[in-house]
Formats: structure tokens, sequence, C-alpha cells
């Protein structure tokens, strides 16, 4: 992973109104009330002895995500891709600390520096009193926060104080950049309210003077957004502009209060002009930069709901435990919402769920993310072989201006290069345009040009990639490697690099060199006549994840890596011993991604129930957060970490159903199929004795659709017409 960089940015000095500390602390969220006293908003017994406590935990449910325990800090996470919103536990915009606002939009970069992605204000952000009195959940009250997988509907529900009975649902519309919110209010009894919704970093337009229906300019670049407000139920509703945004008053209520609010924002200036600075001439659309008009909550609810119908119609059934159903699902809602085929870039690490590691891409793209979702959703997956294929030229640029060589191998600025050779050189921390960004000697990560290449080949056999433009990056990735390694006698050898290990910087890391072997090869682990040979290093039991590994301490998985994704036949057959030596020496705060490796690894070995085991490790340690929000290390509790979740979905696609592409028929394999590029697409199932089936419902296939059943017998596929 990255280097752990730009976690916090600098606190906002605008002036925002936010709810109090109190209400803050009791944010929450139900579908449906259940009568449940939560430990942590208790008035009874000591602080010592409240902690102390078991939280309430919803059941496990199939298609339902909920939280009982209105006290967590971790908000809920919806994205489409296009922009992210994090909810807090009362159901309304969250706001957290050193900037993070909660709202995250795909092509909000700054145009020069780091390029790093942007915060900008909340347009959920409001909050609710009725007599004087923040809304919000009371200890012992009813409290349940829920997210139907379905529909992608969110909704928070619970008893004030006061016994206001409150129910917010939001839900984000599945192809623009719109996010809507209903809050029903009952039990008033009369009493007089106000809504409060902060939008206060560029004020209003001077087009729009309707406090219900006004056009906002979202700081920092003054992205326009159009907010519509309406409220029902009282006889007495009283809008107006207020320095902090719009208060509606309303008194005299009714039974029932029903507020809506819409929020529509328009495609940011920012990424198309940066683009068009670094010379790639971006052409704008008619009305770019322009909002569309906000619609109705029930029509946003109704376009997501027909979006995740249709979405649904490609699933994973698991006939086992419905706690591995709930993650498998919660896994594929997740990857599926965090990419677009409408989105600029490839995501980051946690997409748009927070600015962690400044929005920038990493290989985390290509070897976790773009793999998990290809059979599930090829066209949001393409979004990261274009982003990828569109930067060729800025690859050939980065090596250019040697601004990713990094310091212990700067030596090499005087070797030639020549005519013969056009070497590409793809960012270990990419920018939204391409350029190197990493601070740190993390840029010696080298092994990420041939990691580009050999994601973009997977995606040239699925037909996500053109095989032309996938043969030209393979080419110039095996130019750069060539021009990077130096020879020993009859071997190449690549001096001072990063392990993926993340923890040694040395010579001849294991992975490194076998992408490079890999691209120097064509795109294959057959060499050609004359091809050179690069150094693997090993001792006398078997491979070494770099010269010189004492064999101690690895921060991930590096020298498995190997074995899966790489597939590297020399290492297949060396499996078991390189998983016995290397996979109880990760550190056990570690990123996600480990121990879903080493399950799918264990899988193919045939081991069902050991792999098994370790993919329970590789999500349950990383999900203890509401809603079965991934975090990247298990005592870190930032949120979504896309590449945790897509590795866990590679195990039971790649390791359980034993799916796999290779260059020949595998003649052991239950099932398989010519694809694109001279590729084959096999499956051999190995499922845990606590599995009796797994069925892939609608697999993408190269613009087909497969039903995949597989059992402890075997599998059967059948085309879907």
């Amino acid at each position: 992973m990255a280097s752990e960089k730009g976690d916090e940015q600098a606190k906002s000095k605008r002036t925002r109104r936010r709810l109090s500390l109190a209400a803050l602390s009791c944010l929450t969220l139900a579908g449906c009330l259940i009568a449940m006293t939560g430990p942590g908003c208790s008035s009874k017994g000591s602080s010592k002895q409240a902690s102390a406590a078991p939280k309430p935990q919803a059941p496990a449910d199939p298609w339902v995500l909920a939280t009982l325990d209105p006290s967590d800090p971790t908000p809920a996470y919806l994205s489409n891709g296009l922009v992210g919103l994090r909810i807090g536990r009362n159901g309304f915009g969250w706001y957290g600390e050193g900037g993070d606002t909660g709202f995250l939009l795909a092509d909000e970069y700054e145009s020069e520096g780091e390029e790093k992605i942007l915060p900008v204000d909340n347009p959920l952000n409001f909050g609710i009193t009725v007599e004087g009195k923040n809304v919000g959940p009371a200890p012992g009250q009813p409290y349940r926060q829920q997210l139907d997988m379905r529909v992608g509907l969110l909704t928070t529900a619970y008893r004030t104080k006061a016994g206001v009975e409150v129910s917010v649902e939001t839900a984000l519309h599945p192809t623009l950049r719109m996010a809507a919110t209903r809050v029903t209010l009952k039990n008033l009894k009369g009493l007089a309210g106000s809504i409060l919704l902060s939008l206060t970093s560029k004020g209003v337009s001077e087009a729009a003077r309707d406090p219900l229906n006004a056009l906002w300019r979202l700081g920092p670049s003054g992205t326009q957004c159009w907010v519509g407000q309406s409220l029902s139920g009282s006889s007495q509703v009283e809008p107006m502009f207020v320095r902090a945004g719009t208060r509606v008053n309303f008194s005299e209520a009714e039974k029932e209060v029903v507020y809506e609010l819409t929020a529509s924002v328009a495609a940011s200036q920012r990424y198309p002009g940066l683009m068009s600075a670094r010379g790639y001439g971006i052409r704008l659309a008619d009305g770019w930069g322009a909002p569309t008009p906000p619609l109705g909550f029930e029509e946003v609810r109704a376009a997501a709901a027909a979006h995740w119908q249709e979405a649904w119609t490609t699933d994973i059934v698991i006939d086992g435990p419905v706690d591995d159903q709930q993650a498998v699902r919660s896994f594929l809602f997740y990857l599926r919402s965090s990419l677009s085929p409408n989105a600029p870039l490839a995501p980051g690490p946690f997409g748009l769920s927070n600015a962690a590691y400044n929005g920038h891409a990493f290989w985390d793209a290509d070897v976790w993310v773009f793999p998990a979702l290809a059979w599930v959703d090829p066209e949001a997956a393409a979004q990261v072989a274009a982003q990828r294929a569109s930067m060729a030229l800025q690859a050939r640029a980065n090596f250019l201006s040697k601004r990713s060589w990094g310091a212990a191998f700067r030596s090499r600025a005087e070797k030639p290069v020549p005519r013969s050779l056009s070497p590409l050189q793809y960012p270990w921390e990419s920018s939204a345009s391409g350029l190197e960004v990493s601070p740190t000697e993390t840029k010696q990560q080298h092994h990420i040009t041939g990691t580009v290449a050999f994601g973009l080949a997977l995606a040239g056999a699925l037909g996500i990639a053109e095989p032309q433009e996938v043969d030209q990056i393979i080419a110039g990735a095996r130019d750069f490697y060539l021009w990077r390694a130096e020879e020993q006698g009859s071997e190449c050898e690549i001096r001072s690099v990063v392990s993926p290990d993340e923890f040694h910087t040395g010579d001849n890391d294991l992975y490194t060199n076998l992408v490079a072997q890999w691209c120097v090869n064509g795109g294959s682990w057959e060499a050609p006549p004359g091809s050179p040979k690069f150094k693997l290093p090993r001792d006398d039991k078997g491979f070494l994840t770099y010269d010189g590994d004492p064999l101690r301490s690895y921060k991930q998985a590096a020298a498995v890596l190997a074995i899966f994704p790489l597939q590297y036949p020399g290492a297949e057959a060396e499996a078991r011993t390189m998983l016995e030596r290397f996979e109880d020496k990760i550190t056990p705060n570690g990123p996600a991604m480990s121990e879903s490796v080493h399950a799918t690894i264990w899988a193919r070995l045939g081991e069902g129930d050991r792999a098994y085991e370790a993919w329970q490790k590789s999500w349950r340690r990383f999900t203890g957060n509401p809603l079965l929000l991934f975090s990247e290390k298990p005592r870190t509790p930032k949120t979504y970490f896309l590449t945790g979740a897509g590795g866990c979905l590679q195990t039971v696609v790649h390791g359980f159903l034993g799916i796999r592409i290779d260059s020949q028929r595998d003649p052991k394999a239950s099932w398989s199929a010519p694809i694109k590029m001279n590729k084959w697409i096999s499956a051999r199932p190995h499922l845990p004795s606590a599995w009796r089936s797994v069925e892939f419902k609608g697999l993408r296939l190269l613009g087909r659709r497969y039903d995949l059943v597989a059992t402890h017998e075997g599998i059967s596929v059948q085309e879907v017409k």
C-alpha cells in the first residue's frame, strides 16, 4: 500500500453550524423501531461498566446490513462512483475532523501540485430542532440504522427523549450526481421546530432567491449544487436564507411532518481544467458544470431501486452460513457502488469514502479491485483499464522526466536509452493526470509498471481492453525493465527496489523480477528464444522474497503473489512450501489483503477448509464497524477499504470457485472455454465444508451471462439467454 500520508488535512477555517456534541454522540438510524436499549447510550451504571458491556447486535440478514448502536462514530457510506456520501448515526450528513466533510466528487482534484482530491461541503449537512432541542437518538430509546442492499436505501429510525419518532431515508441516483433524503417526524403533538441546512462556503447564487429551491456553490472550487427542499404536514412553514445556509421553521405541526431534500451537484470544472493544462485537450459537453434539476425523493429512490434490481441479476449465492452470504453481498454492493463507467479516474484504495491517500491510484486498482469486478460489472471495471491505457503517454513522460526513478538508482541516469526502446514508467502513486507524486522512496516500487501491464492483459482477455493497446503497454513495460536491469553473467538483476512487502528496499525482489520477466517475454511465462532471464531469489528450500531475505516479518503478502495473482508455474509448483514458509510472518496489524491471498492459494491447492479459515480472517477482523464497513487494518477504523473487499471477493471467485485464466486449456478443469487474446477460462472448484454449494448467477463474460453452480461434486455452467 501507499505511505500513510494525508490521512488528516488541515482543519477548515470556515465556521460551520454543527449539531451539539451531545446530539452527534447519539446520531442514529433505523428501518423499523425495535425496543432495544443500547448499553453505549444507557444513563445507568458507570462508564466503565457501560464500556465493558456488549454492544447490541442486529441479527445477520443476507440482504440487509444493520446496526443498533447509535454511539459508534463510524459513518455510513453511500456512493455511485461519481459522488461519495457519509451519513452519521442520526441519519443526517456527516462531518468529520481535519477537514473531512463526508462528501467527495470523482472529479474534484487540485489543479496543481500533488493533485489531491478535495472534499467539498456536504449538501446533506442539516440539523433539526423541536422546541429548541436537537433531534437525535436518546439513551434507552429504540434505534436502528440499516442499509438495504437490494435497493440501495439507507434508513435510520429512532425515538427522541421527547418521544418524537424519527425516520430518515437516504438514496443516491445511480447515474447522476444526486443525493436525496426524506425525514419523517411523528408524534410531534403540535410542537414547533426548525430545519437548518448548512452550506456556507460560497453562498447562494444570485440567480435563485427561493430558499427551498436554490443554487449553491460548494467549496473549495465553487462547484454548483442545486438544492431542492420541501416540507409538508405543518400548517405554518417559514423558509428563509440565513448566514449559515437556509432555515425552515414550522409550527402547529400535525401528527406527521415530512421533510425532503435533494442535492444535485454539477460536474466539477477542476478535472477538465487540470487535464487541459497537462495537454490532454479535453472537450467539454454542452451544459458541463451545470447541475441537473433536482428530482423528488421518490424519483431518486425508484431510480436506485431499479438500478439495483438489474445489478443483482448478477449475484453470488452461498448455501451456507448467513454471515458469509451477508459478507459476500456487502463486498459486491460496496465495490459496485464505488465505480462508475462515467467517472474519469481509476479509484483510490478508499474510493470516494474519504480522502486517504489523497484519492490517488495505486496497484490496488489493477490487482485487487479490477479482477473482482470484471466478472460482475465489466462496464464499471473498464474504468480502471481505460484510465491506465489513457495514461500511456504520461507514463512515457514519467520515464523521461526521471521523477519516478527514486534516489537509490538515479546513478542509472547516465545509462543511455537505446533508440530501439520506448520505456513506459507508471507511477506507484498516480495523481489525477498520471504523475508520480509519492513523497517517499515508495516510488521505487517499480513492479507497478509490470502490474499495470498484467492487469491490462486480463482486461484484454475479457474483452474489456483493446488488444492493440494492451500489446503496446506490455512492450513499453518490457523496454522499461530491459533498461532498468543489470546483466550479471547469464541473468538480469533489478537492484534497489521497494518490495511489495514495503518493509524492504533491496535487490531482486521476486514479484518485481517476475512481472519484468513476464513483460520481457511479451506477456507470457513462455520465454521466446534469446529472451533475457531475470534472477529469481531462492535458497536451498525454495523461493525467497528478495535477495538476503531473513524470513522474519513482512508488512503484507509479497512472495506468494508469484502464485496468485501472477500464476507463475514455478511458484505454483511450490505453492504449499511457500505458504508454509511465509503465511505466518505477516505483521498482525498489516493491510487486509494478505489473508485473502493466502485463502485463494489454499483453495486452489484443494484445502477448502484451510482456505475458509484464512478467508474468515481476511474480513471478520476488518469489518467490526457498523454496516460491515471495511477498514484497511484491524486497529484502524478508517473505511471503506475497496482493496480488502476486492481481495475477499476474489477468494470466492478465484479460490473456492477456482476460476482462472491461462494461456492453455486446463485438462483437469471441470469447465473451460476459449476467450480473447488466445487465452482460456476454466473453473476447478474447491468448496469449504461449511458451504454446500455456491451459485454465481449471471457471471459476465464477453457480452454473455452464465450461471455457474459449484458443489462438492463438481460444477455446472449454463449460458443465460
